[in-house]
């Protein structure tokens, strides 16, 4: 433990996803994690796969803001042997590109899957 607050925590996760230099302690905290959420997915495709194997999983996506950690996408397809991609929630969403630009678009991206999942939500939808 670095013994430090969240936003500097946070901080460094950011620059570790934009290749910035961070204390190796940074890098062995996110491959650590990258093995925690990695045994939990492959737990899910393990329970998915004795349940549901007449339709086997062909890929796995990837979003969210620690989608970006270096190393997450090459770990779990060396884990779970499946084809990882990430996801981009903003595809086929008209943008104006004079309010935002492509930089800033592609940093938010990961982040909105959920809001713009529920803003297509309908009335009654469960």
């Amino acid at each position: 433990v670095m013994n430090i607050s969240v936003d500097d925590a946070e901080g460094m996760k950011l620059d570790a996803s934009n290749n910035r230099p961070v204390p190796q302690e940074v890098t062995d905290i996110i491959q650590s994690q990258h093995e925690i959420l990695t045994e939990e997915i492959s737990k899910s495709i393990e329970f998915y796969t004795a349940t549901s194997s007449d339709f086997p999983i062909q890929k796995l996506y990837l979003t969210g803001g620690g989608a970006q950690t270096p190393g997450l996408k090459s770990h779990i397809h060396n884990v779970t042997q499946i084809p990882v991609e990430f996801f981009n929630p903003l595809m086929g969403i008209e943008i104006d590109r004079k309010k935002f630009t492509h930089e800033y678009i592609t940093q938010i991206a990961p982040l909105c899957a959920v809001s713009i999942g529920l803003g297509l939500r309908e009335v009654g939808d469960r």
